[in-house]
């Protein structure tokens, strides 16, 4: 079962119903990411994803630690749990629009030829 480990979980409506999100800003606010304005963009996804799946099995807070720390110039040797759960597919030729499919959310051209 999911749990809110530090406190980052959060519920806002969105005038169809209530959403659910888990700010990293709280793991800034623990101590855990001091550098979390410097992590670079796909770091922060991966943290995201892993503050959001936290279990106490598959995902341990540990992991979340871990990942907060990361540190380009100092690479730990640590195992991090790879939960995707968002995945964009981008078309630089084309002029992308977002589409949100269940949980997935992808880019697909305005107009001309659907490629595979």
């Amino acid at each position: 079962m999911k749990r809110d480990a530090f406190g980052s979980r959060r519920s806002f409506d969105t005038g169809r119903g209530t959403a659910v999100l888990y700010g990293l800003d709280a793991l800034a606010a623990a101590g855990l990411a001091p550098g979390l304005d410097r992590l670079p963009f796909s770091i922060k996804v991966l943290l995201e994803a892993v503050l959001r799946n936290v279990d106490g099995e598959l995902v341990t807070e540990d992991d979340v630690r871990n990942l907060a720390a990361w540190n380009a110039a100092a690479p730990r040797d640590v195992e991090l749990p790879y939960m995707p759960a968002r995945v964009i597919q981008v078309r630089p030729s084309r002029n992308p629009r977002w589409q949100k499919r269940g949980g997935w959310i992808v880019i697909r051209p305005r107009s001309g030829p659907q490629l595979p």
